[in-house]
């Protein structure tokens, strides 16, 4: 029965276990120039995946640590799971478009040139990359008013 297969080792099977990974990631996250909340995004996202993210966060040296951050989660998303568009790592695997719409602005330009970089873009496929997320996230910000 797969109820007993661990997906990641090791695993985190109690919340004291999460916890306590929880403030190992915290107290890293902290050295890199962020707040331990983003330690908890880590976990909450990633489980003990949050390891490998904070590896390349740890070579990547970009000087702003929220850019720096995302462009780690970026890789390591392209490297496992299958990243191939702005959204799916903005709106599927972060869920930041809904959620941290200001952390998508700050790291938008970076994200897409990363992705265009990484995946070897095209202008033509860059622009329509932006464009796309352009439209998501004024779909995310702008309502309307149904009875108009």
């Amino acid at each position: 029965a797969t109820e007993n297969m661990n997906l990641v080792h090791p695993a985190l099977r109690t919340v004291t276990d999460v916890q306590k990974y929880t403030a190992e990631v915290a107290q890293r996250v902290a050295s890199l120039g962020l707040k331990g909340a983003e330690g908890t995004y880590l976990v909450h996202l990633y489980g003990h995946q949050a390891d490998e993210i904070l590896k390349l966060a740890e070579a990547q040296g970009n000087p702003d640590p929220e850019i720096n951050l995302a462009l780690s989660e970026l890789t390591f998303s392209i490297r496992h799971e299958m990243v191939v568009h702005a959204d799916d790592f903005l709106v599927r695997r972060t869920g930041l478009l809904y959620f941290n719409i200001h952390r998508v602005e700050k790291v938008l330009l970076a994200v897409l040139e990363s992705l265009a970089t990484s995946l070897k873009w095209s202008d033509e496929r860059r622009n329509a990359e932006r464009e796309r997320i352009h439209n998501l996230i004024h779909q995310a910000t702008a309502f309307r008013n149904p009875s108009a």
